[in-house]
């Protein structure tokens, strides 16, 4: 998990540093959603807090 979750921000770093913020954001949160069902869980319970 912690391996993943430090390839996902290295990736992310990178394409930043390349001003490709839109295929890194594309990239990552697909990783991230599939890691973990829990951030979902999360983002729709933050979701219905801000409503």
């Amino acid at each position: 998990m912690e391996i993943i979750t430090f390839l996902a921000v290295t990736i992310k770093e990178i394409l930043m540093q390349y001003g490709l913020w839109q295929i890194s954001f594309a990239v990552t949160v697909p990783i991230l959603i599939l890691i973990s069902p829990k951030l979902v869980d999360a983002v729709a319970n933050l979701i219905k807090v801000l409503k």
